[in-house]
């Protein structure tokens, strides 16, 4: 059939029509045939009118629908981090080892929802519901937001980290010095291991060494809190005078993830730290890479003891490093000594027992970070001649022939006051710089002194696996940027709760990590902000019409969100959410 419109003039004004055309059979014996042969047929023609151009116009303006509202919801960072933790299998984890349900949501969803979160907009527990509310989160997991609160993401939590058992087991114990304090966190830690392995078996990930360090994360939990876990300490952002939470963490040396973290009590030093989670860790390592004879283990100078390097020996080989004024004969050698080079850098190598072990050592040089250190020790000799100048200044009566205490003090308490010394008289400021010490200072830049228990090692090999450590470095940046995960400040005041927060918060930047091994295996370079904002545009948008039709879409993509779309396959989910009624 073929169709037209045609215009006819009618007493001089013009009408319009339809006509349609098609072929019928005359030979009703053969109605059922086609094709030549099949009987007689003729061409039959049918208009239909439709009126002046003024009609058709009114027609076609009252019949278009007109849309009365829009609204969108996030759709792009939060559902490829749904999509991810779904291909790595951390929802099925979830389901398997928290069962049972919570005001009528299943309680897997209440993790698996702080996890995403922490991804997209970091929201405390009480905003978790509105949050939801603003994302396709709610339709994709069939669940009620408003049932989200910090009530009921605390009840489910205390279903599986009871904080009345802990507070028995505390009592019972009387151990006040334990730095996981006393919880029993063995379910979190199998959650961990499970969702590893899969890691590992997708990825391939066959690796010979993985990294190790501590941070914390400070809190503005008050003084009389039930929580053990906070406690003052050295801060790493320098808020020493708030309370903090330490967090232990190893990861594979490939990509960065994540495969072990332990929470710990703020105020336990380095060494102390690294001393109670050796049995964990390398069990962890072992159920991870498999033997660990010839895995190495690269680690900071702040974990250094006789007793730790005692507890890893003969099961783990170590890479870690020294603090080289400690070892004056070769901090002393001329940089004529320094024979080989590698990646920009100088280096020689010696032997010598390191607290009770054999040891090789490994003592670099490098030109760049010679500069930075020279050019950070001249601002801070700057900022404190600055600093003692305004207080000089600050004075009614100018001090004549003698600095003053308050000088003195501000002297003696900066950490470059050491390099220079003051002189006043006849009421003027002078500065003198201490030679020796900034020679002492200098001898030191550019240098760092490295060691292995494996004296077969390659030097290149141990030079490149320390440098590479920052992978670990680059994990808290990302846990601790307000702008990705934001685990700090931490706010939570019991102990049970803490430790599934910071669950949550390694969970988020494993599912991170593993959207950047995707972007780059699909040569897609770009760090884990620009990703993560590039992603957020792209929102969940519904259009309902004044004749209550409603249409569902995804905002338009650029051409690198169309790429994105497909590496973390979004249609999946888009098609879901379109079929929704």
């Amino acid at each position: 059939m073929t169709e037209h419109i045609y215009p006819k003039k009618i007493n001089g004004k013009i009408y319009y029509y339809i006509q349609s055309t098609c072929r019928k059979k005359i030979d009703d014996n053969k109605t059922q045939k086609k094709g030549p042969g099949s009987g007689k047929s003729k061409v039959v023609t049918e208009s239909i009118y439709l009126g002046p151009a003024k009609k058709i116009k009114k027609a076609m303006l009252e019949s278009k629908n007109t849309c009365v509202e829009v609204n969108h919801q996030s759709f792009g960072m939060i559902t490829a981090a749904y999509q991810v933790a779904k291909k790595i299998g951390l929802i099925d984890i979830l389901k398997k080892h928290i069962q049972g349900k919570r005001y009528g949501i299943p309680r897997y969803i209440f993790f698996l929802v702080a996890i995403l979160n922490r991804t997209d907009k970091p929201a405390s527990k009480e905003k978790m519901g509105e949050w939801a509310r603003k994302t396709i989160l709610p339709q994709l997991l069939n669940f009620n937001y408003k049932k989200l609160n910090s009530k009921t993401f605390w009840y489910v939590t205390n279903d599986i980290l009871s904080e009345k058992e802990l507070q028995e087991a505390r009592s019972e114990s009387g151990d006040k010095d334990d730095i996981f304090v006393d919880l029993d966190d063995n379910l979190l830690c199998k959650i961990e291991s499970d969702i590893f392995s899969n890691v590992k078996n997708i990825f391939n990930l066959n690796t010979d060494h993985f990294f190790y360090d501590t941070t914390n994360f400070f809190t503005y939990i008050q003084a009389k809190t039930p929580s053990c876990y906070a406690a003052t300490g050295h801060n790493k952002e320098g808020r020493h005078y708030l309370k903090q939470i330490g967090l232990a963490v190893a990861v594979e040396s490939e990509f960065g993830l994540p495969f072990f973290h332990r929470v710990y009590r703020g105020n336990s030093h380095d060494a102390s730290t690294f001393s109670a989670v050796i049995d964990d860790l390398l069990s962890q390592a072992s159920n991870s890479f498999g033997p660990i004879k010839n895995v190495s283990l690269v680690l900071d100078k702040g974990n250094n003891s006789e007793d730790n390097f005692n507890k890893l020996n003969n099961k783990i080989n170590w890479i870690g490093s020294l603090v080289p004024s400690n070892y004056k004969d070769l901090l002393k050698r001329p940089l004529e000594n320094y024979k080989y080079a590698w990646r920009g850098q100088k280096y020689f190598s010696v032997k010598r027992k390191v607290m009770g072990h054999d040891c090789l050592l490994v003592m670099t040089y490098n030109s760049k970070l010679f500069r930075k250190q020279k050019h950070s020790l001249e601002n801070g000799i700057e900022k404190c001649k600055k600093e003692l100048c305004n207080k000089f200044n600050s004075y009614k009566r100018t001090p004549k022939n003698a600095a003053s205490k308050g000088m003195q003090t501000i002297k003696d308490k900066h950490r470059h006051g050491k390099f220079i010394n003051m002189k006043v008289a006849n009421g003027e400021l002078s500065f003198f710089e201490n030679e020796e010490n900034i020679e002492k200072a200098k001898i030191k830049m550019g240098k760092n002194l490295l060691f292995t228990k494996n004296k077969k090692m390659k030097k290149t090999e141990i030079i490149d696996l320390y440098k590479n450590k920052d992978a670990i470095e680059k994990g808290f940046h990302l846990l601790k940027d307000p702008g990705m995960i934001k685990q700090r400040p931490i706010r939570h005041w019991t102990d049970t709760k803490i430790r599934a927060y910071c669950f949550s918060c390694v969970c988020a930047l494993l599912i991170i990590r593993v959207m950047n091994i995707m972007t780059q295996k699909a040569n897609i370079e770009m760090s884990s902000a620009v990703l993560k904002e590039e992603l957020q545009d792209l929102k969940w948008v519904r259009m309902i019409y004044d004749n209550m039709q409603t249409e569902k879409m995804v905002s338009v993509k650029s051409s690198i969100q169309k790429k994105l779309f497909e590496l973390f396959n979004l249609e999946e989910v888009e098609k879901l959410l379109t079929i929704q009624i």
